[in-house]
């Protein structure tokens, strides 16, 4: 049996998941989306998206909003974990 080397993420220092490692993945997870949040209110994505200037402003006010609350843009809940995070 050959031993199994611990993966390290070159960007933050963090362990791989599982998944990171089997995916062959470059980063870990975590780093893959804080990449992901910063293209989403990056103006060239925003630009795409949306097609006016209020709109634009509101993502970003949400995305601020979220960052601040330390909640995944990416994150989807039921509706009873997300009162969880109100309690």
């Amino acid at each position: 049996m050959s031993e199994m080397k611990q993966h390290c993420c070159p960007e933050c220092g963090g362990d791989f998941w599982p998944s990171d490692i089997e995916g062959g993945r470059n980063s870990c997870s975590p780093c893959q989306q804080k990449k992901r949040t910063a293209y989403y209110v990056s103006d060239t994505y925003l630009n795409t998206v949306f097609s006016t200037a209020w709109g634009k402003e509101l993502f970003k006010r949400l995305s601020v909003f979220l960052e601040e609350h330390e909640i995944r843009i990416a994150t989807r809940a039921s509706p009873e974990e997300a009162l969880k995070c109100w309690r």
